[in-house]
């Protein structure tokens, strides 16, 4: 297994998803046009994030808040294995 969770580079433990074909968490998929990269953290909060197109990061609980508000559907695939 390598770092932050996951088996390969395609592949979240965390998820079971695999990532998408533009490189996305598949449990994130696209968020949001303002939003240049986001990490839902595989299984480890506090190391989740959200970069914005502007430059603004929010990590951690806060970077998990925020992605459940813009992404309902990733509620349920964030919050298992708490």
């Amino acid at each position: 297994m390598t770092s932050n969770g996951r088996i390969n580079p395609d592949y979240c433990k965390h998820c079971n998803l695999q990532t998408t074909l533009e490189g996305h968490d598949g449990c994130l998929g696209t968020i949001h046009s303002s939003i240049w990269n986001a990490c839902c953290g595989h299984g480890k909060r506090d190391i989740a994030y959200i970069q914005f197109s502007n430059g603004a990061c929010v990590r951690g609980e806060n970077a998990i808040t925020l992605m459940k508000f813009l992404k309902p559907s990733i509620k349920t695939l964030i919050t298992n294995g708490e």
